[in-house]
């Protein structure tokens, strides 16, 4: 937010690399699907609304678009969230691994998604929901 001190996960990237860190140290991800509740002054939850998992998409686009190479950007999404939770089937495409694959268009928007080894999305179309998505293939 505009008054939010903080900085985006973008930008916070962009200075960690720039910093000459090591860049398979860092990871980058969302709470799509989770809770995200809003607190009165008095620490009772006055709004609930669930994380967005567009935002993984939109903070990988915002580094493309200002240069960055994917090659240096790409494993804080993938196979370093992956390696630290210590799961060998995910973030990388090898023989054996789980299949998910997220195919971008031209534009670094999602044309594709594969999970498990099964389309959920082809050419930017909804072909099946996961669990916690309730828009429905008409309304994409």
């Amino acid at each position: 937010a505009e008054d939010d001190d903080g900085l985006s996960a973008a930008i916070a990237l962009g200075l960690y690399l720039d910093a000459g860190l090591p860049g398979e140290r860092v990871t980058i991800s969302s709470d799509g699907g989770g809770c995200l509740p809003t607190f009165d002054e008095d620490g009772r939850v006055v709004e609930m609304e669930v994380g967005d998992s567009s935002a993984l998409i939109d903070c990988f686009g915002r580094l493309l678009a200002e240069g960055r190479s994917p090659a240096d950007v790409l494993p804080a999404f993938t196979s370093n969230v992956a390696g630290f939770l210590r799961l060998p089937g995910k973030g990388r495409v090898a023989v054996g691994a789980d299949a998910d694959l997220v195919v971008l268009d031209e534009d670094g928007g999602v044309g594709d998604v594969m999970a498990r080894g099964r389309w959920h999305v082809r050419g930017g179309g909804l072909i099946e929901r996961g669990t916690f998505e309730t828009t429905s293939p008409a309304e994409v």
